[in-house]
């Protein structure tokens, strides 16, 4: 869906992990692990709807925009590469710290 919808939140968990603070697969049937995703993407949406209400990233987006000219991407899709970034750096550093 976020690749056709452009308001539409990535779930993935590097996002997750920095918004929810977990990335953690939940156990279960089926319709507990779908209940579970489901319940993580609404914060992450209401986390981005919070953002852009408030104007919060606004000098992030400006520093987005110098780093990629010309990039054209919607704002929700610019938060979607800011988190995954954010979660994936935060991964690397874990890895680094558990050597």
């Amino acid at each position: 869906m976020n690749t056709i919808d452009k308001d539409f939140p990535i779930y993935d968990s590097q996002v997750s992990k920095v918004i929810i603070g977990t990335d953690h697969r939940p156990t279960g049937d089926f319709k507990k692990k779908l209940s579970v995703y489901k319940n993580r993407h609404e914060i992450i949406k209401k986390t981005y709807a919070h953002i852009l209400k408030n104007d919060s990233f606004s000098s992030i987006f400006n520093e987005f925009d110098k780093s990629f000219p010309g990039n054209e991407l919607h704002e929700v899709k610019k938060l979607d590469f800011i988190f995954w970034s954010n979660g994936k750096l935060k991964a690397q550093k874990e890895q680094l710290n558990r050597k």
